[in-house]
């Protein structure tokens, strides 16, 4: 039988094979938490984790901590102690609590079985680093030190610097724990020239291994053209694709079209005085009024012709004014209060699959002048001599002409704009209804007075 040397160093595959664990139990976590997959991604998209599925990851994630701190250490005998803790503990984790809270024999579940031979595989490497004992002189650096580096310890290598943080940590721990005069930037930059002639130690060893005389230009066709063309080309695609995307066929340009618009103009605090939705007089414009647009607003661009819209709405409100005497009492008492405010409020829905039943809403407030303060009350007023007929006003600058809908369900002011004035009037009149009474089976007439506005 072939022994083992004695004080050879096993943390290479310790460290691989508890690696692979922490990422079976992030990526399999189920049949460890009893959590299903499609039931932990809801979990997740309420910003929530389950506390079984952190303590899990971060158990694992100190244990190669711990690990790293015994190798560096050499501490033989906390290595041991350690060794039949987790048997311990693996054993009765894995073949009595687990099953016992899933509800799923340990031979039924594929996940702690391969979770048992992982953990199975580190504790043979454990006992074989324990009988040897650790190395007299260890390099520390685990990844580096085969004198003949090839591809595939090249690419283990990258594969552990990309991982994020990890290899920060350990220059860390390796740094905090070891006698040195250097700092941790100084030793930092130490690791980095190690990790540097590591990388041109495997790119010499690959062109030995190719047989490529020194001196030898690299090959057109299988080096400048299928790399550096290819590579050149796909970064030219990354800088400039996000911009021909968003002026092609994207979704931003894509026909989304209003199908339903609302205005409402009111007195902020009270009920809407004017207030009116449609699906009518939205139209798209043609080539000439959307020539005199664009001479007019320098922020419509040439290509928005399918996505520009007028809206027309209608003079009459959809609602009668109904407000009782008091009511209207207290706001002609408010009108004479300078931080009196106008409000208009607009909405706008789209047609698009992607926008259907969403609303986009957007505002515009501005403080009633003191002139309309002044007349206000007067108009609104109904004494015996103003019962029937109108009485109207002028708003101006009350809202934007120019209206632009984002694709994220916001509504944008351009600042190249006008604002449109309001010429609001107040109803007045008498109507006459009829209702049935199905009890005496007679049609009864009914006068009431009702009030309404028009724009």
């Amino acid at each position: 039988a072939v022994m083992s040397s004695p004080s050879t160093d096993y943390y290479s595959p310790i460290f691989f094979i508890q690696m692979l664990s922490f990422f079976f139990l992030v990526l399999f976590q189920q049949d460890f938490t009893g959590i299903e997959a499609m039931d932990l991604v809801e979990i997740l998209l309420q910003s929530r984790l389950p506390r079984e599925y952190v303590l899990l990851i971060l158990f694992q994630f100190f244990l190669i901590i711990f690990e790293r701190v015994i190798y560096l250490y050499q501490a033989i005998k906390v290595k041991i102690v350690l060794q039949y803790v987790l048997i311990i503990y693996y054993h009765v984790f894995l073949f009595f609590i687990l099953p016992r809270e899933n509800g799923k024999a340990f031979q039924e579940s594929f996940g702690l079985i391969t979770f048992y031979i992982l953990q199975a595989m580190y504790f043979i490497l454990s006992c074989l680093q324990i009988r040897n004992g650790y190395p007299l002189f260890e390099k520390r650096r685990f990844l580096t030190k085969s004198r003949k580096p090839g591809w595939i310890r090249y690419y283990v290598f990258i594969t552990y610097r990309a991982i994020p943080f990890v290899f920060e940590l350990r220059t860390i721990l390796d740094w905090t724990i070891h006698r040195t005069t250097l700092d941790y930037y100084e030793w930092l930059i130490l690791e980095d020239m190690y990790m540097s002639l590591y990388w041109v130690k495997c790119r010499n060893q690959s062109i030995i291994d190719a047989g490529r005389p020194k001196g030898q230009a690299q090959p057109f066709f299988s080096q400048k053209v299928m790399i550096g063309a290819v590579v050149f080309i796909l970064l030219c695609a990354v800088i400039w694709f996000p911009l021909v995307f968003l002026a092609g066929g994207s979704l931003g340009n894509t026909p989304n079209l209003v199908v339903q618009s609302e205005l409402s103009v009111s007195i902020r605090g009270w009920s809407p005085i004017w207030k009116v939705q449609q699906s009518i007089n939205i139209t798209q414009v043609d080539e000439q009024k959307f020539a005199k647009l664009r001479s007019l607003y320098r922020n419509i661009l040439s290509d928005e012709q399918r996505v520009t819209q007028i809206t027309t709405f209608t003079e009459i409100s959809n609602n009668y004014w109904d407000v009782t005497r008091q009511t209207l009492d207290s706001l002609m008492v408010a009108l004479q209060q300078p931080g009196v405010e106008l409000e208009v409020v607009y909405s706008f829905r789209r047609a698009g699959v992607l926008d259907a039943g969403i609303v986009l809403t957007g505002s515009n407030r501005r403080r009633i002048t003191e002139e309309e303060r002044a007349w206000m009350p007067s108009a609104l007023r109904e004494d015996q001599s103003q019962t029937l007929g109108s009485n109207s006003f002028v708003f101006t600058d009350v809202m934007p002409r120019v209206i632009r809908l984002s694709l994220s369900n916001g509504i944008i002011i351009p600042s190249d704009n006008s604002m449109i004035a309001f010429n609001l009037s107040i109803n007045r009149q008498v109507e006459t209804v009829s209702v049935f009474s199905s009890e005496t089976n007679t049609t009864e007439t009914i006068t009431k007075f009702v009030r309404f506005w028009r724009s």
